[in-house]
């Protein structure tokens, strides 16, 4: 494998990273690693989420705080008013159907692909899966979803 870009490197937190052809972002190529699997049913199914560090932008979102799933966080997002948060978007994480769906049923579950930037407070993770919606991820500090936002126009 050829070794990736040292900045490359830097915006991954040393995990080894490839850039993508024309599109400015990156992929961290560790997903099928055993650290994955371990965390994992299979083998085949790290295989499937793919994790994308996209150039920092920011946008703004408003966080539901804790919610147990999606139902909560949309009926916290749409009960209450919330201001939006300017927040950095630094990673993409894409699933599948059934991921995400696992995914939005428990925010509580302890995610993989949260703890690399469990400790950054202004940076979101966004969470994309095909014909579902776009949530924006924060953990600050926690292994789960602890803050899960819609973008403020949305919303």
């Amino acid at each position: 494998m050829k070794s990736p870009e040292p900045h490359a490197a830097a915006l991954s937190g040393g995990i080894p990273v490839r850039l993508l052809s024309g599109t400015g972002e990156f992929e961290k190529t560790h997903l099928a690693s055993s650290w994955a699997e371990a965390f994992m049913d299979s083998p085949t199914e790290a295989a499937r989420m793919h994790r994308t560090i996209v150039p920092p932008h920011q946008i703004q979102v408003r966080f539901s705080h804790k919610p147990k799933n999606s139902r909560a966080m949309l009926r916290g997002l749409s009960g209450y008013h919330v201001d939006a948060e300017q927040v950095w978007v630094v990673e993409r994480i894409t699933m599948t159907q059934a991921e995400y769906r696992i995914f939005e049923r428990d925010f509580f579950q302890p995610q993989i692909w949260i703890v690399p930037l469990n400790s950054r407070p202004a940076h979101c993770i966004v969470v994309e899966a095909p014909r579902m919606l776009t949530l924006y991820v924060r953990a600050e500090g926690h292994n789960y979803a602890h803050y899960v936002g819609l973008p403020a126009e949305e919303t």
